[in-house]
C-alpha cells in the first residue's frame, strides 16, 4: 500500500514538472520533418529547438524497445523533447522504420534502424542552429543499440561529442531478457551470430571516440535489480577508444569487477529519478 502512494506522489511529481516544460510555447517551437533512407523508405522526425536566436547544442534522441521517436512528445518516456530543449539545445527524435508516422518495418534496432538513426543524425548535425562539434546523443532503453554502432562510424565526421546510454542492454542476452523474451530476435535463435552481431552495443561501445555516460539504477527498468549490463557496458568502453567514461556521474578510471560492485552507487529506482539523472547528465554535456 505505501509502495503504490509512494508511486503515485513519483508520478504526479513527474507529470507535473513535464507539463511545465511541455506548455511553454514561447521557449520551444517544434518543426516536422520527413528524411529518405538509400531505398526510398521515408522517416518522420521531430524537431524542437527554443525560440532564442542564436547557435545551440544539438542533442538526438533514441526510443526504446518497439518505441517511436514521437513518445519523446509526451510523457511515456524517461524524459520528453520538450524538457531537453528547454535545457538550451536543439533536439530531434526520429520514428525508426516501422513505428508512429514511419515506412518500413521494424528490425529491432538493427540495419534499418540503424540508417535512420544515421540519417536522424545528419538532420541535428546539419542543424542551422546547431553549433558544430556539438552534438550529443541519448540512447534510451534498445536505443543504445541503434546509437552506439551508428557513432562508432560516423560520430567523428558529424561531430558527436558525447553518447548518453540510460539503461540500454548491451547483448542478446539481455535483449532478449536471457531468451525469456524471443520477439527481438525476429525468429533467430541466440546462436545466429549474423542477426546478433550488429544490435549488441557492448561490441561497439568500445570503438566510440567520444565520452560514454551510463545511467544506471538499482531497480533497471526492464531488467529488475539485474546491473550486470552496466558492467559489461562501461568496461568494454573503458577497454575501447572512448576518451572518458562514467557511470552514474562518476568517472571511471579502471573497469568494474566484483571487489568494486559494492562501492557502485546506482541510481535511485523510479521514473522521477530517472528523468531527474538523465536531465543533470545532459546538462552537464551542454554547459561545459
Amino acid at each position: 500500500m505505501l509502495e503504490r502512494v509512494r508511486r503515485g506522489v513519483e508520478l504526479t511529481r513527474l507529470r507535473g514538472r513535464r507539463l511545465q516544460a511541455q506548455f511553454a510555447p514561447a521557449r520551444v517551437r517544434v518543426e516536422e520533418s520527413w528524411l529518405t533512407l538509400a531505398d526510398g523508405t521515408r522517416i518522420y522526425a521531430h524537431v524542437h529547438a527554443p525560440s532564442s536566436d542564436g547557435l545551440l547544442p544539438g542533442v538526438l534522441l533514441l526510443p526504446g524497445l518497439e518505441g517511436a521517436g514521437t513518445d519523446f512528445d509526451g510523457l511515456s518516456t524517461v524524459v520528453t523533447a520538450d524538457e531537453v530543449a528547454a535545457l538550451g539545445c536543439v533536439c530531434v527524435h526520429v520514428d525508426p522504420p516501422g513505428t508512429g508516422r514511419s515506412w518500413g518495418v521494424y528490425d529491432y534496432a538493427g540495419p534499418a534502424c540503424q540508417e535512420a538513426t544515421l540519417a536522424a543524425l545528419e538532420l541535428t548535425a546539419r542543424h542551422p542552429r546547431v553549433r558544430a562539434g556539438m552534438v550529443g546523443v541519448v540512447g534510451v532503453s534498445l536505443g543504445i543499440a541503434m546509437a552506439a554502432p551508428v557513432v562508432a562510424e560516423q560520430g567523428d565526421r558529424l561531430g558527436v561529442a558525447w553518447l548518453l546510454d540510460w539503461e540500454g542492454p548491451g547483448d542478446r542476452r539481455v535483449i532478449t531478457s536471457f531468451g525469456r523474451i524471443m520477439i527481438p530476435a525476429m525468429g533467430h535463435g541466440l546462436d545466429d551470430e549474423a542477426y546478433w552481431r550488429p544490435r549488441e552495443a557492448v561490441r561497439h561501445v568500445g570503438r566510440v571516440r567520444c565520452p560514454y555516460l551510463r545511467e544506471q539504477s538499482s531497480e533497471d527498468h526492464a531488467q529488475g535489480d539485474h546491473q550486470g549490463h552496466a558492467v559489461d557496458m562501461v568496461n568494454a568502453a573503458l577497454e575501447g577508444e572512448c576518451p572518458e567514461v562514467t557511470l552514474n556521474g562518476e568517472r571511471l578510471t579502471a573497469p568494474l569487477g566484483p571487489r568494486s560492485l559494492p562501492r557502485v552507487e546506482w541510481r535511485p529506482p523510479g521514473r522521477l529519478a530517472a528523468n531527474r539523472a538523465v536531465l543533470a547528465a545532459i546538462t552537464g554535456q551542454i554547459t561545459d
